[in-house]
């Protein structure tokens, strides 16, 4: 069921409870009200004075600010091209009378307005963009969350630069469309649905669905399905779309639509397949970016997928982002599936590969990296996270599915971003990961976390970590969480880049059990580094280990985030943090939670934040039971960010339940 929407009508003309309206705002909302029904005439909206535009349309409903927008830009823009004609006497005169009235008013003395021609149009347009953006707000409160559903990676070309997504009612419709999509597929799947998914009935606002919302209309029903992908399929660019609406009917509802990215979920059946083929194949000139989410597809279902994203004639295809998770696609097949293995071939502009936990066993793997390799695609990033690829040992040495059975994989050269976390990786496979090092130069972000490597693994590991963070290109992020490293393994790799002059910017050492050993190492490594951003969380510092920690701190520190919680630091934390703030003008974020901060150590934190002119947007206290008293927040009140507070303290007494951090 739809949530209920806001109202979209509310106005800043509209007076505050006690105030007198004026007579701008009355008019104003009566000529909202007259649009809204669709008794209205062009010609007299167009002669209206420049700087009332924007008022007028925050006041409307999105389907009446759709239908002006079409037709008063469709008669102004033709106006326009009258005036321009000597023969059109009467339009001129109108463009005159205009101008006349517009100075009258004085706009055209002030310039704040331009009045006529194309440059009005173009203020026009400004006005209508910031009614769309002030409805997309109102609707999805939330920083416009549910909109943004595509990873921001989809929003880049293969030089990272990003998209102008400034179209806000391109942003808006399309936003309705994939509400009014979800709705579709949570009825369609209800065991007693029957009929067309276009008859869906959709608990929708009338406001944001119909056009002429005063004239009753019996031609169509603007709460189905089918009549907003009819209205507004035209701006959807992304879409999502659940098994069960991977059907033809569902084509023919999206026929108007040119889309880049394509989500699909739960595809299992031949009849979602052909769908999903049909639909791939109408965008296969747009389409850039495809992803499938917990589908379970056999061989020949994938290449016959595989085979619909090509357009006639054109060996080619136009995929840059290739997604598959939780997918069953190579479980219980003997051979790679051919289809697939083509569009790899022919994938010129793939960018960035993504298969995680997709039963990816080790000869598939070595055949897909072998055909990564054969294309010679531009492939940034590629992450095979959980995917049961333990590797192949053979005379000692590992020879993992990254590497090409022909010999160093080229392929690897252009990778950007490769994450093994949780792969099993020991001590016995370091070498490999060596070899990979060396020949991944473009390499920029590392995660071996979740791999019991230990000191001696990372050992082998420290001398290819500095020279990849010298490269022209740097290696620039590394996390190596939960390895069963100690003291002595994090002390080798913390003072090899103690010592280098490598750009590393963000490291990740959590869940090690260091203890306080580790805290002078740290401290040089702080002192050395252009570290950005760092994850200390529960390696066993203890209390002693952050007073300590604090002493060995920088006295200039370039550090905008941190993680230490969980650390059991006790008031040792607030002697840390407030150092911490003192030393670090560009810190932004302090996670501090779960370390048993005790309540009389909090002034001391108050007194860092008042010295300190830093830029500290976020300090959680959370899951620390002695703060959860209303007057100690109370302390830090003055301390907020954009109307929010700044620390953050336990809402509730936490149980008390012992937490373990033993390893």
């Amino acid at each position: 069921m739809a949530s209920e929407a806001p109202n979209l009508n509310s106005h800043r003309l509209c007076p505050r409870m006690g105030e007198r309206p004026s007579l701008l705002s009355l008019c104003t909302n009566a000529l909202a009200s007259t649009i809204i029904g669709g008794k209205y005439e062009l010609h007299h909206i167009s002669e209206l004075p420049s700087d009332l535009y924007d008022d007028l349309l925050l006041c409307l409903t999105p389907s009446a600010l759709q239908e002006l927008q079409d037709e008063l830009v469709s008669y102004l823009r033709l106006r326009n091209c009258c005036a321009r004609d000597p023969l059109t006497s009467n339009t001129n005169e109108n463009v005159r009378k205009r101008a006349r009235f517009d100075e009258s008013f004085g706009h055209r003395s002030e310039g704040k307005f331009p009045l006529t021609g194309d440059d009005f149009l173009i203020q026009l347009d400004n006005s209508f963009s910031m009614a769309w953006k002030a409805l997309l707000k109102a609707r999805w409160p939330q920083g416009g969350k549910q909109v943004q559903w595509i990873d921001s990676m989809l929003m880049q070309d293969s030089k990272g630069n990003s998209e102008d997504a400034s179209n806000w009612q391109q942003m808006y419709w399309e936003a309705h469309l994939q509400h009014c999509l979800d709705e579709a597929a949570a009825q369609a799947l209800l065991p007693n649905f029957q009929g067309c998914i276009g008859d869906i009935t959709l608990l929708v606002p009338m406001e944001h669905t119909g056009s002429k919302m005063g004239i009753p209309s019996t031609s169509y029903d603007r709460s189905k399905l089918s009549y907003n992908c009819q209205q507004y399929g035209r701006y959807a660019r992304f879409v999502k779309l659940q098994n069960v609406l991977c059907v033809e009917e569902t084509c023919n509802l999206l026929r108007d639509s040119r889309l880049q990215g394509i989500v699909f979920r739960g595809i299992k059946s031949r009849n979602h397949v052909d769908g999903a083929r049909k639909l791939l194949n109408q965008n296969v000139t747009t389409l850039l970016s495809l992803e499938f989410i917990h589908c379970k597809l056999s061989a020949s279902a994938l290449n016959d997928i595989s085979y619909s994203l090509y357009d006639k004639g054109n060996p080619m295809h136009g995929i840059q982002h290739l997604s598959i998770k939780s997918s069953s696609f190579f479980m219980g097949n003997t051979t790679f599936p051919f289809g697939f293995l083509s569009f790899l071939l022919s994938g010129r502009s793939l960018y960035s590969l993504n298969i995680c936990d997709s039963g990816l066993e080790f000869k598939f793997a070595q055949t897909l990296l072998d055909m990564i390799h054969d294309s010679k695609s531009s492939l940034s990033a590629h992450e095979p996270s959980v995917n049961k690829i333990p590797g192949c040992s053979a005379n000692g040495r590992l020879l993992p599915c990254f590497l090409s059975s022909s010999g160093v994989d080229y392929s690897l050269k252009e990778l950007r971003v490769l994450n093994l976390r949780g792969n099993n990786l020991g001590t016995e496979h370091a070498e490999c990961l060596k070899y990979l090092l060396i020949h991944t130069p473009q390499l920029q972000s590392l995660d071996i976390s979740e791999n019991p490597i230990g000191d001696d693994g990372i050992g082998i590991l420290v001398p290819s970590f500095k020279e990849a963070s010298e490269r022209p290109c740097p290696l620039v992020d590394i996390k190596v969480d939960n390895c069963d490293l100690s003291s002595v393994g994090a002390t080798q790799f913390l003072d090899i880049f103690s010592t280098s002059c490598g750009h590393l910017t963000a490291l990740s050492i959590a869940y090690n059990y260091l203890g306080s050993r580790a805290v002078i190492p740290l401290g040089n490594f702080l002192e050395a580094s252009c570290i950005r951003r760092l994850d200390i969380e529960a390696i066993g510092l203890d209390c002693s280990g952050l007073t300590d920690f604090a002493k060995a701190l920088p006295s200039n520190l370039e550090l905008a985030h941190i993680n230490l919680s969980k650390n059991r630091g006790g008031i040792g934390t607030s002697t840390f943090v407030s150092q911490l703030i003192l030393r670090s003008p560009d810190l932004l974020s302090v996670d501090a939670s779960y370390n048993f901060v005790p309540q009389e150590s909090l002034p001391l934190i108050h007194a860092a934040l008042r010295q300190s002119k830093g830029k500290l947007k976020r300090l959680d206290l959370t899951g620390n039971p002695g703060l959860c008293q209303s007057k100690i927040a109370s302390m830090f009140d003055e301390f907020q960010n954009m109307g929010e507070p700044v620390v953050l303290f336990p809402s509730s007494p936490i149980p008390r339940v012992s937490y373990d951090d033993d390893p």
